[in-house]
């Protein structure tokens, strides 16, 4: 990434902020990783879930004051946020969650991430839950003030079978979770049409509860450039529409990723979009 766009991009950083050791045995989580700005941790517990346990891990950030991460789609600028499991043993799968991101702009530049503490949980399957699991995971980042740092940290734990037990870790996981974007909840929030015309999308959707601040996340195909996202609240505070500047897109039909934010509130949705 050139330089000018690490300086755009870490220059909105105050906006977001409102708001490798040697393997550890688990019991609650591993020590803290400093990194330049950040300290990071991986932690690991089993959620109850119907009549079964679930296990879960977590990555934990804490940034310095001032400093930020990226979303996994940083948006017009920045380094994505990376998160990979392949190294662990006994691991099955992991689908990591993301917390709702918060958006930056500067200088015309739309960048989208977090500050502060982030914790990203994720979903487990292991390939024998009576055995040994080792946790590996790599977090690749760009960590960003003035100027973006590109880093990465390898965190490792070793979980044994009657280690998932860990009350604080799921305590923190649990919470993590409830910053995730819900995929369910339709009745609540409900999206009503997804089109694109003239190089605009264009996104209406409605919801139970008044909004207050919608915002709304655009992921697509690869090369698609997604520009700002303009709000158009209904009268009631019900309804919203969303209008974001397209280029791109190539012709046949199109899987969108949508993020829709208001407050504390967060839903993801999955849309497919004929292109003419």
């Amino acid at each position: 990434m050139r330089a000018s766009t690490y300086l755009i991009a870490a220059v909105g950083a105050a906006a977001w902020l409102a708001g490798g050791a040697g393997p550890a045995v688990a019991g609650d989580a591993a020590d803290w990783q400093q990194r330049p700005h950040v300290a990071l941790r991986l932690s690991a517990a089993a959620l109850g879930r119907g009549g079964e346990r679930v296990p879960w891990a977590a990555v934990e950030l804490r940034l310095d004051p001032g400093w930020k991460i990226y979303w996994r789609s940083p948006g017009e600028a920045g380094v994505p946020t990376t998160i990979d499991w392949s190294g662990s043993a006994n691991l099955r799968a992991a689908e990591t969650r993301w917390p709702r991101p918060k958006r930056a702009r500067i200088w015309n530049v739309d960048t989208v991430g977090y500050g502060g503490e982030v914790t990203f949980p994720a979903a487990l399957a292991l390939d024998d839950p009576r055995a040994n699991t080792m946790l590996r995971v790599r977090v690749a980042y760009g960590v960003c003030r003035e100027i973006c740092i590109p880093d990465e940290a390898v965190l490792t734990l070793a979980v044994p079978p009657a280690g998932w037990h860990a009350p604080g870790a799921a305590e923190r996981i649990r919470a993590a979770l409830a910053r995730v974007p819900d995929r369910g909840g339709e009745a609540a929030w409900r999206l009503t049409q997804v089109a694109l015309r003239d190089g605009k999308l264009t996104v209406e959707a409605e919801s139970t509860e008044a909004l207050t601040a919608p915002d709304l996340f655009v992921e697509g195909p690869r090369e698609a450039r997604f520009g700002t996202t303009v709000a158009m609240l209904g009268a009631d505070r019900h309804k919203v529409r969303f209008e974001i500047p397209v280029e791109g897109l190539a012709a046949g039909t199109s899987q969108l990723v949508l993020t829709f934010v208001d407050g504390s509130r967060a839903f993801e949705r999955r849309a497919t979009v004929p292109f003419p």
